[in-house]
């Protein structure tokens, strides 16, 4: 990275407990993956020895500017990105990916906005018919207007304010299709040792009107008209995302989107920072890091369960530990229905949920730890 860079990221060693280096296709067990088994987005990291970095790896250097955290359910990756980015809130944007997300509402388009005109002037329907209203009241009508998403809005920030940093966090990054959610941005994320775009995009006229309007709030028009015309990726603005490979509802994740990012892993084995807290499981009082760890290891055990389906240390909040419900609802079930639905005599001591539940209940024999 430039010396010049700034240094509000939280550096990598401020993020959860350090962890030895590993690698995709080296020594990293749970990306061993069998592609003749699997056909989906997580196929792609095993196939392509994909690098896979550590929090200790990058000791106290700044974190890479394409990110993406992945792990199981639990790991942290979310609050890891959260500790990382050490942003005021005007220099940090979010997003979710969701199978509904379009590359519209990442970047930006036209959409219809509400409008008011006083019943005192002329209003006309599309047929010409005019709208009559009373004296002093207003009449709805429709226009558009370029609206920004959550790309175009960090850009912005990172642009005129080069001196700061500035975060777009994109949750659930494979929830949606990423290649067609990113679209023509996707050649944006190829960026120098400095962090910038090695290439540009040129904008459509939409666009470049918007920025151009914007950016003349900040610098000479010629500049604007210029800045607004071909996109670039500053090397303040950061993008990090966290994926769960083993997800079933994800989507597929192509090499040449991923290829793009720092693959950050969060491994499930981390100690949980109120692992010492107890929970009640089988009838016995338990450390949850002692549960925890008895679930993962028996999970191991079982054929065709990978380890992004394990419980990471955050799987349940603090609070949840002695919710004896909380525990049900979010631990039992996730076990039962999502990582185990074939072989569910390896782990339960129990026919059906509803015999499970209830002896859960009544603080009898449920997990075969």
């Amino acid at each position: 990275m430039n010396a010049t860079m700034r240094t509000s990221i939280a550096m990598w060693s401020q993020c959860p407990p350090k962890h030895t280096c590993e690698h995709a296709a080296a020594n990293e067990a749970s990306l061993d993956l069998d592609s003749a088994k699997r056909n989906s987005s997580k196929d792609i990291i095993g196939t392509m020895n994909m690098p896979v970095s550590t929090v200790s790896e990058f000791g106290n250097s700044k974190p890479p500017v394409q990110l993406i955290a992945m792990g199981c359910p639990g790991s942290g990756k979310s609050n890891a990105l959260k500790k990382m980015a050490t942003v005021d809130d005007e220099n940090l944007f979010r997003i979710t990916f969701h199978q509904e997300l379009s590359y519209a509402d990442f970047v930006g388009t036209y959409k219809p906005v509400p409008l008011y005109v006083s019943s005192l002037s002329s209003t006309y329907l599309a047929d010409g018919t005019p709208v009559e209203g009373e004296r002093g009241k207003w009449v709805p009508v429709v226009m558009y207007e370029y609206r920004p998403g959550p790309f175009i809005n960090a850009y912005i920030r990172a642009v005129q304010n080069p001196k700061e940093d500035v975060v777009l966090i994109i949750e659930e990054i494979n929830r949606a299709n990423p290649a067609a959610v990113f679209g023509d941005i996707l050649q944006l994320l190829d960026r120098d040792d400095d962090g910038n775009s090695d290439y540009f995009v040129d904008t459509s006229d939409d666009l470049s009107n918007y920025l151009t309007a914007k950016f003349e709030q900040s610098m000479p028009r010629d500049h604007a008209v210029q800045k607004a015309r071909r996109l670039r990726l500053p090397a303040n603005l950061y993008l990090w995302g966290t994926m769960n490979r083993a997800d079933e509802s994800v989507n597929f994740v192509d090499s040449a989107f991923l290829r793009r990012w720092n693959l950050f892993y969060l491994p499930y084995n981390t100690e949980c920072s109120y692992g010492s807290d107890i929970i009640s499981v089988n009838g016995d009082e338990m450390l949850w890091e002692d549960v925890r760890q008895k679930i993962n290891h028996k999970l191991s055990q079982i054929d065709g369960v990978e380890d992004d389906k394990f419980i990471g240390p955050y799987f349940l909040k603090r609070s949840e530990l002695k919710d004896r419900h909380a525990v049900f609802s979010k631990l039992i079930t996730y076990l039962w229905h999502d990582v185990i639905p074939m072989e569910r005599d390896e782990l339960f001591d129990g026919q059906s949920l509803s015999a499970i539940y209830q002896k859960w209940h009544d603080g009898q024999y449920v997990l075969k730890l």
